[in-house]
């Protein structure tokens, strides 16, 4: 009886270990069609990079670098769709911009699909990775989904203020935005947190994790992108990394975990989670593999353009299923 009772005890065990593998790690089992005519340009994404990190600050610094970082966002958003305009909010009487640009249909009873990265950076430190690598991958995108029939919105968002002093604050861009959305009485497909697309490595070891163990499940090497959402974004998260993969010749891995593992929130996801809106973050995990993160050493020559447009690959097939008519 002991020995049965200790059988059943292990197959339980075992069990609730690959249940959770699955539910934490989403493994994508199947395949998919790729979508055609997709073909990110290394070379574009390198460019925006540069601009964003080395150009302008030649010229600006502080807030002035911000404005001017905003303006180059909206000007080249502009050469894919009409419709871009600064959503602007005071922070202690100083005026900060977000800038949307929509492509699709807007129409009565549309779910919009919001795809954002975050501006601004740490100190006004370069930050080629956090996040000009993010806003060049938003560029991209809408570049090649210039033309597409879209049978409703897609709203492209380059927030300010993500990084401190305003994380976690309602100065966030990306708070002013969700609850716009709520205003608006716009119902949200998804959103998606494009936060840091450009740094790998194929060194063992290269890739670290909040819990040891983790690197069991996936990974020593930051060869990989991840689609990182909470337990209320399981399904999201799920077809999420199927689109992705579709197109992608890099590995898609992903996780699902409550907000109090370290980086899981991490930013501007985080602000729609909070409103009941369903998010996840595509990232190259950050700290977790970048030593240059917030340091003056995040420059464009520390990332893998190739690699990033391939990331900008899956991220674009994924809007064109969810919206194409």
């Amino acid at each position: 009886m002991l020995r049965k009772i200790l059988k059943i005890s292990i197959w339980f065990a075992v069990l609730t270990i690959v249940a959770l593998w699955f539910t934490i790690t989403q493994p994508f089992v199947g395949s998919i069609d790729r979508v055609p005519n997709i073909d990110s340009n290394p070379a574009r994404l390198r460019q925006h990079v540069v601009t964003l990190t080395e150009q302008l600050p030649a010229q600006y610094s502080g807030y002035e670098l911000q404005m001017q970082k905003a303006a180059y966002i909206f000007e080249r958003m502009s050469q894919y769709t009409r419709r871009v305009r600064y959503q602007r909010f005071e922070v202690d009487g100083v005026e900060y911009r977000n800038v949307l640009g929509s492509i699709g249909d807007d129409k009565s009873g549309c779910s919009v699909l919001v795809i954002g990265a975050h501006y601004d950076t740490f100190k006004d430190l370069p930050g080629a990775d956090d996040n000009s690598s993010g806003v060049a991958g938003l560029l991209e995108i809408m570049r090649q989904m210039q033309d597409k029939k879209m049978r409703c919105a897609v709203e492209f968002v380059a927030y300010a203020n993500e990084e401190p002093p305003f994380f976690r604050t309602e100065n966030m861009g990306s708070y002013v935005h969700a609850e716009s959305l709520q205003n608006r009485g716009l119902s949200l497909e998804l959103m998606i947190s494009v936060e840091m697309i450009g740094y790998y490595s194929d060194e063992p070891n290269s890739q670290t994790y909040p819990i040891g163990l983790m690197k069991y499940l996936y990974s020593d090497k930051g060869d990989f992108i991840t689609v990182v959402g909470d337990f209320h974004n399981i399904s999201q998260v799920r077809e999420t990394k199927k689109l992705m993969a579709s197109q992608m010749s890099m590995p898609v891995y992903s996780i699902n975990a409550p907000k109090s593992l370290v980086g899981v929130d991490f930013s501007d996801h985080l602000n729609y989670w909070n409103r009941d809106m369903p998010a996840v973050m595509v990232t190259d995990t950050a700290f977790y593999r970048n030593p240059w993160y917030h340091t003056n050493k995040d420059l464009a020559d520390k990332l893998d353009f190739t690699r990033m447009a391939d990331v900008v690959n899956g991220l674009t097939a994924l809007a064109i299923s969810y919206q194409a008519e």
